[in-house]
């Protein structure tokens, strides 16, 4: 009996330290993304697409950016209503870029499934990735995860956070409220893709 009661004891305090590492984990990968973030370059090449993974204007207004100044052959948002899509890219994208309009989504694995499927649609070789600072590191994941096997480079554009680069961000209330939040949609996101990949669920 004391045998038995020693080897559920140890059962629970090692589920226990599973329970307990696991946002450890994430927090610390969360914040060396977010430190990479900070690093990453600025100059950026001309790719066949431009991807905003949606969510906030400022996202947006980058996007648009990135595209009229690298001028690719596409442009879209993910996750983005078809109105605000149309408004946008009509009064900001230059006319030589075509805006591609995708369903609207409900998650970030579900924009990497996205542009995944319009890569393959559309024979893209390249994609510039515009998203924020403290989403990105889970966005290119997801992005690049999918992508595997189709040759397609990835490069990324990150988004300060309310003009804060990489951990800067940690400075504000908010800043620190996105960032575990991130955290949490972090875990998420791989939870899907798990599922995804051992069939449990379809392609969104």
């Amino acid at each position: 009996m004391m045998g038995m009661a020693r080897r559920a004891f140890k059962g629970v305090m090692w589920c226990l330290a599973v329970l307990v590492s696991i946002p450890l984990v994430l927090l610390l990968i969360q914040l060396i993304g977010l430190s990479v973030a900070a690093s990453d370059r600025t100059a950026l090449e001309r790719t066949d697409l431009v991807v905003v993974f949606s969510g906030a204007s400022e996202r947006e207004r980058a996007g648009i950016q990135i595209a009229n100044e690298t001028k690719p052959e596409y442009f879209t948002i993910a996750g983005c209503p078809y109105d605000r899509f149309q408004a946008v890219t009509d009064k900001h994208l230059q006319p030589s870029i075509t805006p591609i309009f995708i369903r609207q989504s409900t998650s970030t694995f579900e924009d990497a499934v996205i542009t995944r499927d319009l890569s393959k649609q559309h024979g893209i070789q390249s994609v510039t990735l515009v998203t924020s600072s403290y989403h990105m590191l889970r966005a290119r994941f997801a992005l690049r995860l999918l992508l595997i096997g189709q040759r397609v480079h990835v490069q990324a554009y990150n988004v300060p956070y309310n003009n804060r680069k990489g951990l800067g961000m940690l400075r504000l209330r908010d800043g620190r409220r996105h960032f575990m939040w991130e955290v949490v949609k972090l875990a998420g996101t791989m939870a899907e893709m798990g599922l995804y990949a051992a069939g449990k669920v379809g392609a969104p």
